[in-house]
């Protein structure tokens, strides 16, 4: 973004550049290599709503760490992660520090983010809109031809209207 260039000379300055990469935007399938790559995911917002990338972090099984904004602190909550406040550097280096220091202490942290996670992969999805379904329409969906779902679903829409 538009702190790259400040970011890259801070790099330079501290003796980072062969440590930090600066990638910019990447295509999907890149950003899928980054994370088997990766052991933690930050997530620094000062705002945010349903943060995709933190969830997909959290399905490969990456420390996550986040800003106490929007739905990260209830994605982090229950031990999946770690919650700092937006703009806290200090709590930020904190939690990173702990991390690095004792990554095995957080393998629990990893598995409950990756459980959690699965919720949201495309079988989950399926899952949960098939219970939605079930649950509003009345119809178990797992067992009849797609037309009929449809049929008999319109019905009963149509007579709760």
């Amino acid at each position: 973004g538009p702190l790259r260039d400040a970011l890259e000379a801070r790099a330079d300055a501290l003796g980072l550049r062969d440590t930090v990469r600066f990638c910019g935007a990447v295509e999907f399938d890149r950003v899928l290599d980054f994370y088997e790559q990766a052991d933690v995911l930050v997530l620094a917002s000062e705002s945010e709503g349903w943060p995709k990338s933190l969830a997909e972090g959290m399905a490969f099984g990456l420390v996550c760490i986040g800003s106490d904004r929007g739905l990260m602190p209830e994605m982090l909550a229950e031990g999946r992660g770690i919650v700092v406040p937006p703009g806290d550097s200090d709590a930020l280096a904190s939690a990173l520090g702990r991390v690095i220091a004792s990554p095995s202490a957080y393998s629990g942290m990893s598995r409950r983010a990756a459980r959690w996670a699965q919720r949201f992969s495309l079988e989950g999805l399926r899952d949960a809109l098939r219970d939605l379904l079930t649950e509003h329409w009345r119809v178990n969906v797992s067992d009849k031809p797609r037309d009929e779902v449809e049929r008999e679903g319109a019905k009963r829409w149509r007579l709760n209207v």
